[in-house]
């Protein structure tokens, strides 16, 4: 207000700001405030609210209780901290951080994600019901995985079996030094194999050398059919079943047998002599 000392009444009178109430002041109702002169201001008063037409400049620290806006906007009120905002969709999007895309909605799973702990090496793995943080050997078992059971584990064997050679015929033969590929030829030499193992079936030379752990040649295949013998014993074709029966010689009247070890001798035992087929067979002996 401009100062009034010294001055008189008319002079003053235009700086003078008044309420058009008829001479009873500010009331319950909005007025417009004007000079002494009678120039209406943007401001409008009554006793409980202020108006003011146009841009509002507030200095300095002001409480404000609540605004209310004449363009048909809502009102804030300081103590319902936003909640009364007209469009709070559009307000978070004015100011960047509409839910979605600017920032992320709320999730229980990520609640519960956030909540897990971050040991070194833990995986995020779902339960069926909820989110779980497993180590790395629970998470190989959940995968399907397991070392030993599901998958091979390592083995500096293995590996080394693997960088083999799979050239045609070749044999995987274990050395002093580790496992070795050898072609057949060195893999019969590993295996104490002469050359009598790569002749054919149908002509087999055999030079020098025995045979031994064989049981009784069938007579089919060339053989008696026999392992043991008792001294003097023979071998007499037998037409049932094609085979060979052992069978020794029986003495007779006025004639011995002695079987002996690869010898059979047959002798008269008559006093007073045998004719000359018996003699003959007394003089023979077997062996």
């Amino acid at each position: 207000m401009a100062a009034l000392t010294g001055t008189t009444i008319k002079s003053t009178y235009g700086d003078l700001a008044q309420v058009s109430n008829g001479g009873a002041g500010v009331d319950g109702t909005l007025r417009n405030v004007s000079s002494g002169l009678g120039t209406n201001s943007s401001l409008q008063l009554s006793t409980t609210a202020a108006k003011v037409q146009g841009d509002l400049t507030i200095t300095g620290t002001t409480t404000v209780n609540a605004l209310t806006f004449s363009g048909g906007g809502g009102f804030l009120v300081s103590a319902s901290n936003l909640s009364d905002v007209a469009n709070a969709a559009t307000s978070r999007s004015n100011l960047g951080i509409a839910i979605g895309s600017n920032v992320q909605a709320y999730s229980a799973d990520l609640t519960a994600i956030a909540a897990l702990a971050k040991t070194d090496g833990n995986i995020i793995v779902g339960s069926g019901s909820a989110w779980v943080a497993e180590n790395g050997a629970t998470a190989r078992t959940s995968l399907g995985l397991s070392i030993g059971s599901n998958v091979q584990a390592y083995d500096a064997d293995l590996t080394a079996l693997a960088g083999l050679s799979s050239s045609d015929s070749n044999f995987i033969v274990g050395s002093a030094s580790g496992w070795v590929a050898e072609s057949g030829a060195t893999a019969r030499t590993s295996l104490g194999l002469g050359s009598m193992a790569t002749q054919a079936h149908g002509s087999v030379d055999i030079d020098g050398g025995s045979i031994t752990g064989i049981t009784d040649l069938a007579v089919a295949d060339g053989g008696t059919g026999q392992g043991s013998y008792t001294n003097g014993q023979l071998l007499i074709g037998n037409t049932t079943g094609n085979t060979l029966a052992k069978a020794t010689i029986t003495a007779g009247t006025g004639i011995s047998v002695t079987n002996g070890a690869g010898a059979i001798t047959i002798a008269s035992t008559s006093s007073g002599g045998i004719s000359m087929g018996k003699a003959i067979a007394a003089a023979i002996v077997f062996g």
